[in-house]
């Protein structure tokens, strides 16, 4: 209801609302083909616009056809239309063919003589508007008039005709045969707007509405302005312009005295009126009446109450969600500022805003205009708040490295000015940024030091500061600690309404989770993402369905969710997650081309501003260099990989394997001995030890300690329903114990069916091919630091 105007727009986040809308069209598709048709959007707001393209963007797969018509100015405020959303057809209509023309105009007015037919037509040049617009321009001044049965005639002859060469001149042609009265009150509505009541009519021209009514009815029947009698539609019996171009070309023949007394006399009509979904439509009065007026006194009071009205209109917008809208009224109202103090609050509203809906560039430019406005003034907790406005944009894009070089000298510089909510709030996005960065110690330092001022800190702020100290705690040895902080400030955020932060919190748990049971861990992600698809959450819906790929490739359904991220078709960071899990899967079912050139595209697009990203994309390739056999490359990729904790694992696990098909005991032991100190509990991280304790063992000839470890490891796997690290261990154990215990023919046989079954039978063929009977038994010894075989890049 609130999406046709019948009601009130309803309470929640404008993604919210999104979600329910596309939910309804989604389930009005379940019962067949559904088509929507959106006219005229060149004059619709940016929301519509959003919510058209999320439409299109998330309903792929149901039968859903939507159809848009617009106008070329529909570009000039929204370049981008289309342009990131698959399946799109674009139709730009050319100019109609001289017959086609002709043969509008003579439906349109029958029985003119042919004469008049082929003038109109000629002077359109195949633009029908201009052809509508000359016969409507002859209708007004009685050149074209209907006969009774049907038809039309024209009085005098075709050749006369006197029609304007652009559309401009021909409106504002038809403006000029209005008698003076009328075209005054075409250019008074033209200033009040597109559509309007007669009641601002009247307020605004100091006319009665009585008068009024009969020379708007005049000008209804002129085919210059139309009624709304659409009884759906918020706006019925308001008068509007039948077309924009004539509002603007009559607004456009005033003068600029006019011009702004008329603007000024409108936002002082819609002032008194108080209502605060006006916000827009005052604002736009008074800053139209300020550009309208010379520079001096009055332009400086006009400006005045344009930035409070801007000012006032953002806030609606924002309220509203409406985050582009907002954002565009606080930069209209900086155009209008000049005070120093008012400019560094226009634009922190305007980094929040700008964030909101990922605008990372426009969210930069004013936090580093925050910076630059509070360093000139020596505002010293300005100059902060600019700062870590920065450094929450970086966090942003998963850029954490310049994050923490802008906040760890800031927070030195600031030291001396206490517990201010500006200092805490620096200090919480710099434990975040330390604790993504690697860095868990600092990061829990910085955490305690807001915990310790509680005062200076909102209570969502204090829940996400225990999420980032919870998270840091799993990456140390206390690892129980972090998890019963994590699982409180989940629950604690759940009770209160923090649904961001409750998803942030279910997403750092999954690394224990995982750790123990990979199954279960997938069912956490996809509740997950239900949670933030039912909440319109973007950016969490990005991170648990492409989590959820992850899983689903350790749990050996190596096809699922491909479809989902693929739909979703996430930027940046995500898409190169995305890409690098394709590459993962393409390089063990032989495609090594295919998969180099993947992992090449997500270096691309993950930048090296993220540790998080290049330490994945590390450990990714020293796994894809392993199933392309190239045991020599492993090793320096995994090194990469195992400098950051979260990407330990697989890094590891890589480098093992590898080790055992090349004989080198070197590599084992430094994989295993990175993994010091990280006492990760649960099923599937002691299968792994064990794994990395059997392959070991058979490096060293210890069959008996191998086959132990082996029987472990395998107990705990399964258990944890780890099929991808079993299946590496067993062909690893098939390949190097064969003869050495009876279990290693049935790893053999385990493996080779996992492999078979996801399409990736190649790799053990070539895993196998490395143990030909001259190297088994004969450990290498290399230098810890030989040269890859691939490079990265």
């Amino acid at each position: 209801a609130g999406l046709l105007a019948l009601d009130p727009m309803p309470a929640g986040s404008r993604d919210e609302l999104f979600a329910a809308w596309r939910t309804l069209f989604d389930r009005i598709a379940e019962h067949g083909p559904t088509v929507l048709v959106f006219e005229d959007i060149q004059w619709a707001d940016e929301g519509m616009l959003d919510f058209i393209e999320e439409l299109l963007d998330r309903v792929r797969n149901k039968p859903i056809y939507v159809l848009t018509l617009a106008r070329p100015e529909l570009h000039e405020h929204r370049p981008s239309w289309g342009a990131n959303v698959r399946s799109v057809t674009a139709m730009k209509l050319d100019p109609l063919e001289p017959e086609q023309m002709a043969e509008m105009v003579r439906r349109t007015v029958p029985g003119i003589p042919e004469d008049a037919v082929m003038a109109i037509s000629s002077r359109a040049e195949g633009i029908p508007l201009y052809a509508v617009e000359t016969i409507r321009m002859l209708l007004d001044r009685d050149e074209i008039v209907a006969t009774g049965d049907g038809s039309y005639g024209m009085k005098g002859r075709a050749d006369n005709l006197a029609v304007p060469d652009t559309l401009h001149a021909l409106i504002a042609a038809r403006l000029d045969a209005l008698g003076e009265v009328d075209r005054r009150v075409v250019q008074t509505a033209a200033v009040v707007g597109q559509s309007f009541t007669i009641d601002a009519l009247a307020a605004i021209s100091a006319e009665r509405p009585d008068a009024l009514r009969e020379q708007l009815t005049a000008l209804v029947r002129r085919q210059i302005l139309q009624v709304d009698v659409d009884p759906r539609s918020p706006e019925r019996g308001q008068y509007q312009f039948v077309q924009a171009v004539v509002r603007e070309v009559a607004e456009g023949s005033l003068s600029r005295a006019d011009r702004r007394a008329l603007h000024v006399a409108a936002a002082r009509y819609y002032e008194s009126l108080g209502e605060d979904e006006l916000a827009g439509v005052l604002a736009s009065h008074y800053v139209e009446a300020y550009r309208a007026t010379p520079a001096g006194r009055e332009a400086d009071a006009l400006a005045a109450q344009a930035r409070v009205s801007l000012r006032g209109a953002a806030e609606r917008a924002l309220s509203l969600h409406s985050y582009k809208q907002g954002l565009a009224y606080l930069e209209q109202a900086l155009a209008v500022t000049s005070e120093r103090e008012e400019m560094v609050a226009l634009h922190e509203r305007a980094v929040s805003a700008a964030a909101f809906v990922g605008l990372f560039d426009a969210a930069m430019k004013h936090a580093r205009a925050v910076e630059t406005l509070s360093r000139d003034a020596g505002d010293r907790l300005g100059l902060l708040r600019g700062l870590t406005a920065q450094a929450s944009t970086h966090m942003g894009e998963h850029a954490e490295r310049p994050a923490i070089t802008l906040l760890r000298p800031a927070l030195e510089a600031a030291k001396d000015l206490g517990a201010t909510p500006e200092v805490v709030a620096a200090q919480a996005e710099l434990g975040r940024a330390l604790m993504i960065g690697g860095e868990p110690e600092e990061a829990i330092t910085w955490c305690d030091r807001v915990l310790a001022t509680p005062d200076a800190a909102t209570d969502e702020q204090l829940t996400e500061v225990l999420i980032t100290k919870g998270t840091a705690l799993t990456n140390t040895t206390r690892v129980r600690e972090g998890e019963v902080l994590l699982r409180g400030a989940m629950y604690v955020a759940e009770q209160r309404g923090y649904i961001s932060a409750a998803l942030r919190a279910r997403n750092n748990l999954l690394g224990l989770i995982g750790s123990d049971d990979v199954a279960a861990a997938a069912e956490v992600l996809t509740e997950g993402y239900s949670i933030a698809e039912r909440h319109g959450m973007l950016t969490w819906t990005y991170q648990f369905a492409h989590a959820a790929l992850s899983q689903s490739f350790e749990l050996g359904a190596w096809d699922a969710w491909i479809d989902v991220v693929d739909e979703l078709d996430a930027p940046g960071f995500y898409g190169a997650w995305r890409t690098i899990q394709r590459a993962i899967c393409l390089a063990f079912r032989g495609r090594l081309d295919d998969a180099y050139a993947g992992a090449a595209e997500a270096r691309a697009l993950a930048g090296t501003s993220s540790s998080q990203a290049v330490a994945s994309l590390a450990g990714s390739e020293a796994t894809i260099h392993l199933a392309a056999g190239d045991w020599d490359a492993v090793m320096p990729s995994a090194r990469s990989g195992w400098e950051h904790v979260e990407s330990v694992d697989d890094s590891v696990l890589a480098a093992v394997v590898a080790a055992v098909a090349a004989n080198e005991i070197s590599w084992a032991r430094e994989a295993v001995h990175s993994l010091a100190g990280i006492p990760r509990p649960g099923r599937a991280a002691d299968g792994r030890r064990a794994s990395h304790a059997c392959a070991l063992a058979m490096l060293e000839g210890r069959w008996s300690d191998a086959r132990d470890s082996y029987l472990a490891a395998r107990r705990d796997l399964t258990g944890a329903s780890a099929a991808f690290v079993l299946a590496l261990l067993n062909v690893s154990v098939g390949a190097r114990a064969a003869g050495q215990f009876p279990e290693a023919s049935e790893a053999a046989t385990s493996a080779e069916q996992f492999f078979q079954q996801v399409g990736a039978q190649a790799f053990v063929e070539r895993y196998r091919a490395a143990f030909v009977p001259a190297t088994i038994g004969v450990t290498r010894e290399k230098s810890a630091n030989s040269p890859a075989g691939i490079p990265t890049s």
